[in-house]
């Protein structure tokens, strides 16, 4: 039997995704192909949960396909994937865990849930299966490796809500609706399915693909306003209704213009839609779960991201209920930014006194070097913390040219800002200038930076604590 080659580095690099040797017996009997989709697929560990992260490869010389808790607080997974095909019977094995802070309370390691652990034995399952029967051409296994992700969220999602409907069927044609118009104008879509009606469609009536393929039906639904309602088995219902007024205990962690959606996809029902701008996202429980953007798919666990942002975020002074409502603000108007691709950059800073030291003072709320006009509409902003304000207008004035600076309390003490922070960011050389600011701000409390592309990125203390 041919031994499995091992992971590239040494113990400081096993928290980077895995790698085979290239002059192993392993890498010859898989081809170059072979050795690109097994690595693609083992990232998908990372790729898809991107608050997470793999360490402790190792290869041993056979292993069973599991997913196991490391202990009972939950903390870590061991991850065992066994690999049987001609000449060749090895294992390799991971460890994977919540990404941490370098410092401070975010170091302290936490709890994995119960969904990443299913998307993870989703992950071993694909991989187990695909690799043990991978077929031979390099354009076969190219185009595996092209869908990998999506064929695990579609297991995920379908297993997870007990669904009969091809949910990789889809997503691939909702992929293909992206690159399509209607009238010189690209299309929206949406859909929710009910796991709870279990109806079937019948043999020539079956969503999508019966359905998608006429024109007509793809732009009925705009997913804003309209969403196809079908059951666990994919027979089409109706054609639901998403408007109405969100109650306020349907505080959904999702692009606010997608919150009637997401008020829809609770419950027995999962919402998907395609955005204008080609995004796919998956919503259940009321909130965001799956995306796909810029060819990638991931996994949102808001939960984890806030706890972080929290955390960092904490001052002495400050209650910490007050810190964690100022947290959540500033986080989902990230996620509104984020779907609207304008980008934007708030800072909230760990001193009211920190703001001399990133901002010019004629950027200043109510400053004496304000001009007139720019004084009088300072003046909503007084009395008004981000916390009790409207999400709509903290997302329109991010959009400005500059960025929002916070005070720790919640009122916006700059907006619009030129940052010229005193301690400069380091920095690679091909970042932007909103990355040099963001670095260097977060010397003086958070910074939390939405590009252009949608990429949501959290400093503290000049490093990056996370990246979604």
């Amino acid at each position: 039997m041919a031994k499995l080659g091992k992971t590239d580095g040494q113990e400081s690099e096993r928290r980077m995704n895995y790698r085979v040797r290239r002059n192993s017996r392993f890498a010859k009997s898989l081809g170059t192909s072979g050795v690109s989709f097994l690595e693609h697929a083992l990232a998908a560990f990372t790729r898809l949960l991107p608050h997470a992260e793999t360490f402790d490869w190792r290869n041993v010389s056979k292993a069973t396909k599991s997913v196991r808790w490391a202990d009972q607080d939950r903390r870590e997974l061991r991850i065992s994937i066994g690999l049987t095909f001609p000449n060749v019977q090895a294992g390799i094995q991971c460890r994977i865990r919540r990404q941490r802070a370098q410092s401070g309370v975010g170091a302290v390691s936490r709890t994995l849930d119960q969904r990443e652990r299913d998307v993870c034995v989703c992950i071993v399952e694909q991989v187990s299966t695909m690799m043990n029967s991978l077929p031979a051409g390099d354009d076969v296994r190219e185009s595996l490796r092209e869908v990998f992700d999506e064929l695990v969220v579609a297991a995920h999602l379908k297993k997870h809500h007990r669904l009969g409907i091809d949910l990789a069927s889809l997503f691939r044609q909702t992929r293909s609706l992206a690159e399509q118009s209607y009238e010189n104008k690209a299309l929206s879509f949406a859909c929710i399915v009910d796991r709870q009606d279990v109806g079937a469609a019948p043999d020539d009536a079956l969503f999508p693909a019966d359905f998608l393929k006429h024109k007509r039906f793809r732009a009925m639904s705009d997913g804003y306003h309209t969403a196809y309602l079908v059951s666990g088995k994919g027979a089409l219902r109706s054609l639901q209704t998403l408007s109405g007024k969100a109650t306020p205990a349907h505080r959904a962690f999702c692009p606010e213009w997608a919150s009637d959606i997401a008020r829809h996809s609770q419950g027995s029902r999962l919402g998907i839609c395609l955005t204008r701008h080609g995004d796919i996202l998956v919503l259940d429980a009321g909130s965001l779960r799956f995306t796909y953007r810029f060819g990638r798919w991931q996994y949102w666990n808001h939960g984890h991201l806030v706890h972080m942002m929290r955390n960092r975020a904490r001052s002495q002074r400050v209650p910490i209920r007050t810190t964690s409502r100022i947290a959540d603000t500033l986080y989902r108007a990230a996620l509104d930014v984020s779907f609207r691709r304008s980008g934007a950059l708030f800072v909230l800073v760990r001193k009211r006194s920190n703001v001399d030291s990133i901002a010019r003072k004629s950027d200043l709320v109510q400053g004496s070097l304000r001009s007139p006009t720019n004084r009088a509409f300072d003046a909503a902003f007084k009395t008004r913390p981000i916390q009790t304000m409207s999400r709509d207008i903290l997302v329109e004035i991010s959009a400005l040219d500059g960025a929002v600076v916070v005070e720790n309390t919640g009122y916006i003490m700059a907006y619009g800002a030129v940052l010229n922070p005193r301690r400069k960011g380091r920095i690679d050389s091909a970042e932007g200038s909103r990355t040099k600011a963001a670095t260097g701000a977060s010397h003086y409390g958070l910074a939390l930076k939405v590009s252009s592309d949608g990429d949501i990125t959290l400093f503290a203390g000049g490093k990056e604590v996370f990246r979604v």
